[in-house]
């Protein structure tokens, strides 16, 4: 008996199958068109969106705290109190962080466009700590 697979799935199988023929039509000339343009995608659900309990926030921070990375607890905050991805948080520099107006920009998203975002107390905090670390300072 078949099991039914999701529409995101189907998509996925869908896609790679798309490529395939893409470039056996592009690159090789195989094929005068990809066929695949004319078939419909499957509808997909948006997502869940879900958020940390106070409990489960403040396991994460003391895993964090205690953890031998030094690195780690002032990231996690930042991701939490930003919403910042890792490489986010991995390319943000001391000029992109101004800490008397709570403020950050971004010069490297996701989506390539530059964004400005602001700072909430625990991430300015973190912040405030981290600049009197010698090696961190530039």
């Amino acid at each position: 008996m078949a099991r039914a697979v999701s529409g995101a799935t189907v998509n996925r199988y869908l896609a790679a199958l798309s490529h395939a023929l893409t470039m056996a039509s592009r690159q090789w000339g195989w094929a005068r068109e990809n066929p695949m343009r004319a078939v419909t995608r499957k509808k997909e659900p948006r997502g869940r969106m879900r958020m940390l309990s106070d409990g489960e926030r403040e396991k994460l921070l003391d895993a964090c705290r205690k953890s031998g990375c030094g690195a780690l607890f002032p990231a996690v905050v930042l991701a939490l109190s930003t919403g910042m991805r890792r490489g986010e948080i991995l390319g943000l520099r001391w000029a992109d962080v101004d800490l008397e107006r709570r403020r950050l920009v971004l010069h490297e998203t996701k989506n390539g466009e530059r964004r400005a975002g602001p700072l909430a107390r625990p991430a300015v905090d973190v912040l405030r700590e981290l600049r009197k670390v010698p090696e961190l300072r530039q």
